[in-house]
């Protein structure tokens, strides 16, 4: 009922700014699953559901959007690389939005992660090939389509999973994960990212021109 008030309370808002109504259910359509992910929740655990027994049902529609929208990254590269620059985003193959569509494939690769170090994941053909298939091409085109949102919210979530079990984490691990962030660093979207990010908070702190600066737009 909070999420139902809340996207009355937005719609008549919009509208009274002079929104159009087509403009505005577009965008509510996206968000609509919000309304009823916690009454989903509730029935899941009210219901005792297993939902890592489904894993590959979610995950696998997510791994081959990401990755053709990777493959076509590749083949288009030189234009597409600019537009990172401009803070325009990587073409997906999906109506979804790119900064959504990001959050939701970093939830997806957390929840494997998770279901994972709990070792729930079923053994397919008798080993965990496919699992790393899907949860690797996941975890590259997160950082190759590269949306900042869906990256923050895949570490973070990361970091919320290391802390409990700090002290267990052996050296090793540690340095594997270095070398895979400087390794990240070095992938040329994620390049144009950081250097789209240093010049769009250059760009509001010296009050320069705000075209195409994501940030800059956003706090304008």
């Amino acid at each position: 009922m909070l999420f139902l008030l809340i996207f009355a309370v937005s719609t008549v808002f919009s509208l009274s700014k002079g929104c159009e109504l087509s403009l505005i259910s577009a965008k509510l359509l996206v968000r609509l699953p919000l309304v009823f992910l916690p009454s989903i929740l509730g029935y899941v655990v009210e219901n005792r559901i297993q939902l890592w027994k489904y894993w590959m049902y979610f995950s696998l529609p997510i791994f081959w959007i990401g990755m053709s929208s990777v493959f076509n990254y590749f083949v288009h590269y030189k234009f597409l690389s600019q537009m990172v620059l401009e803070s325009k985003p990587i073409p997906i193959y999906s109506m979804v939005y790119h900064i959504e569509f990001s959050v939701i494939t970093s939830l997806v690769l957390l929840g494997l992660i998770v279901w994972k170090i709990e070792k729930k994941i079923p053994k397919l053909l008798g080993g965990d090939f496919f699992f790393y298939l899907i949860s690797g091409g996941l975890f590259i085109s997160l950082h190759i389509l590269s949306a900042r949102t869906g990256i923050l919210c895949f570490w973070i979530g990361v970091m919320l999973l290391m802390v409990p079990k700090i002290q267990q984490i052996a050296l090793k691990f540690w340095l594997i994960g270095f070398a895979v962030l400087c390794l990240l660093l070095m992938v040329p979207s994620i390049q144009n990212r950081i250097f789209n990010t240093m010049d769009d908070l250059t760009s509001v702190i010296q009050g320069k021109d705000l075209n195409h600066k994501s940030f800059g737009q956003r706090w304008e």
